[in-house]
């Protein structure tokens, strides 16, 4: 059934059975950085900040639950319209990106990790002029930087007929990243923060174990999402940190990523309440999915509450306790940066 479904969406979409997609590589279909992005000269050597490894479906942006023959298009989240913005989540990313980096020095391009198969890139590209890469620049622009999203690496129609291969993939594809961020830093690598979703649950977080094995990641969010909502919000697992010390956020609302990413010591107090500004704004402009009163403003009200309390403390009191104290302490100290608004927590490095 599941194959009759994919061969009828290949039907649909009009793919070739013959002559390969562009970006498609001799070992399989890893597409190389996109567009313009990819054709751009290696930047200057940035040896401090992060670059952000985000999914895209259910967390930036909601799949609406919506299936083909029982196969997910793109993810199972019902709690928003598909192709609705998560209030709040570019600048949670963008100030990820801006933490600890001295002045004047431009953040890292985001990096995007999708499970949508390159064999169906004319309909699911991510293109450098989409929607979703001016969101990002818009976003760096607002704060007076330059960002935007930079490689882009899909999956295939094989992981869709094979589910279980899918943290596979995403293992791959971030090695292949690294190996690129490495060679655009002139050899010195950045750490990474990685942002995905519960979505394929158990493949999500064996894909986080498996990158974390890499030692350049940092820290992993998860976007915490459910296809029934009929009872309420999903439970949220609790925050872990995988075998090779890697923290494990999972959350409801973009808000409570970035009060559990300020505990971490990954973002400042003046950082956490933009990132309530801008989820706040988002949410005015979107009654649809967050009616007043409704489930997900209340989620989002309640985060928010809780941020905006312990940004207030960490004014007072800067030197706040991240939640997972022994991940980056022995790093903390001489030659670390403080972030660029204020906070002298340290950036957690790469491991």
């Amino acid at each position: 059934m599941a194959s009759h479904a994919i061969f009828g969406l290949l039907v649909l979409c009009g793919a070739s059975a013959h002559a390969p997609p562009r970006g498609r590589s001799p070992e399989g279909p890893v597409l190389p950085t996109h567009g313009v992005v990819g054709a751009c000269a290696a930047p200057a050597a940035r040896p401090c900040g992060v670059c952000v490894v985000t999914d895209v479906d259910d967390t930036l942006k909601s799949s609406g639950g919506w299936m083909l023959g029982g196969i997910a298009l793109g993810g199972v989240d019902s709690s928003f319209s598909r192709g609705s913005y998560y209030p709040g989540v570019v600048q949670f990313e963008l100030e990820l990106s801006l933490h600890g980096l001295p002045p004047g020095q431009p953040p890292h391009d985001a990096a995007i990790l999708t499970a949508r198969a390159v064999e169906l890139l004319a309909f699911l590209e991510i293109a450098p002029d989409s929607p979703l890469c001016e969101r990002f620049r818009a976003a760096g622009a607002e704060m007076g930087c330059e960002w935007r999203v930079g490689d882009v690496l899909y999956g295939s129609v094989q992981e869709w007929i094979c589910q279980e291969r899918k943290g596979a993939r995403k293992v791959r594809n971030f090695a292949q990243l690294a190996a690129r961020r490495r060679a655009a830093a002139r050899g010195e690598p950045a750490a990474f923060i990685f942002c995905g979703d519960s979505g394929w649950s158990e493949r999500d977080e064996e894909a986080i174990d498996g990158i974390s094995q890499t030692r350049l990641l940092s820290a992993a969010f998860v976007h915490v999402v459910s296809d029934d909502w009929s009872a309420g919000a999903p439970r949220v697992p609790p925050d872990r940190t995988t075998a090779d010390g890697v923290p494990v956020a999972h959350f409801l609302t973009y808000p409570g990523a970035a009060l559990k990413a300020a505990r971490l010591g990954l973002l400042g107090a003046s950082a956490l309440l933009r990132i309530c500004a801008s989820a706040e704004r988002d949410a005015t402009r979107d009654p649809r999915n967050l009616p007043a009163g409704g489930l997900n403003d209340a989620l989002l009200r309640t985060d928010l509450a809780e941020a905006r309390a312990f940004a207030a403390c960490a004014e007072r009191a800067p030197a706040a306790s991240a939640r997972w104290p022994a991940v980056g302490a022995a790093d903390a100290g001489a030659g670390k940066q403080p972030a660029a608004d204020g906070d002298a927590s340290p950036l957690l490095p790469a491991r």
